[in-house]
């Protein structure tokens, strides 16, 4: 994953983390981004999970298209399923966001 190095990334990831990981809670990112991305951020600032856009790969290969694209609603899904496995109430989490497609899941 050498080719996400140089990433363009939201500042403060690293902090926003360790701040949360203080207070008991978990990181995960949805994003708009490819799986790969995701699987990258994950690693790189230690997220307990995440949920991307996914390509679609027959045998083994990219075929170009897409699989699933994880817009608004499928952002939402997720952090509420995450919420539900925990036991956490959905109005205890903070969402951060800095695309129109993030909009659903800070309005719940």
């Amino acid at each position: 994953m050498a080719m996400l190095e140089d990433l363009p990334l939201v500042e403060r990831v690293s902090q926003v983390v360790h701040v949360v990981r203080a207070v008991g809670g978990e990181a995960h990112s949805v994003s708009l981004a490819w799986d790969v991305a995701g699987a990258f951020l994950c690693e790189r600032y230690g997220l307990d999970g995440y949920a991307c856009s996914e390509l679609a790969v027959r045998h083994g290969v990219c075929t170009g298209t897409v699989a699933r694209a994880l817009e608004g609603e499928g952002k939402c899904a997720y952090a509420l399923k995450v919420c539900s496995e925990c036991g956490i109430d959905p109005a205890a989490c903070v969402a951060i966001g800095e695309s129109c497609t993030d909009v659903p899941i800070s309005g719940r």
